[in-house]
């Protein structure tokens, strides 16, 4: 399951548990006052969980952050999310995220078919389009020595076909008549 249905569940049976406690509270000895708060704190119980199915980029930061918390310094604190894909910076009243988002690319335009470059072009757009907000995109791109590679892997295969050579003599007496 996705850890926002365990969110909103965790939070329904908080709900419950709270109201089950402001119910069978004793008047004698607490009174309805006490009652009175326990419900208003279930109902905001109630209120988070179906808040967290829209609001959960910003609920589930919040509840483990704690576990994901560095601090270079005092005036400048980063969090780590929850997936830990993502660096959360705060700076005075607003937070900026950094989010690392990989589309495997492994051929340039000039080698891909018209499909392939609808392809990436729609990836593009959805990456463009996960936010709401105003966003910087950069890209880094690793370009890949193909001759070395190429060159690399012709002798892993000729590597494994002396190996063979070796261990089959009756083909090498075969080849050399």
């Amino acid at each position: 399951m996705d850890n926002k249905i365990y969110i909103f569940l965790g939070l329904i049976f908080a709900s419950v548990m709270v109201l089950a406690a402001a119910i069978n509270l004793p008047l004698a000895i607490f009174p309805y006052f006490a009652k009175l708060i326990l419900l208003i704190i279930a109902m905001f119980f109630v209120v988070l969980a179906f808040a967290s199915r829209y609001y959960s980029y910003l609920i589930i930061p919040m509840l483990k952050q704690r576990s994901k918390h560095i601090v270079l310094d005092k005036e400048n604190t980063y969090w780590l999310s929850a997936s830990a894909d993502s660096i959360i910076r705060k700076v005075k009243d607003t937070f900026i995220a950094t989010v690392y988002i990989i589309i495997p690319v492994y051929r340039s335009a000039t080698e891909m078919q018209p499909e392939d470059k609808l392809d990436f072009a729609n990836q593009v757009s959805r990456l463009v389009g996960i936010s709401k907000s105003p966003v910087r995109y950069s890209t880094q791109m690793y370009v890949m020595d193909k001759d070395l590679y190429l060159q690399t892997i012709r002798d892993n295969v000729n590597a494994a076909e002396n190996a063979a050579e070796e261990l089959n003599p009756k083909r090498r007496l075969h080849l050399r008549r």
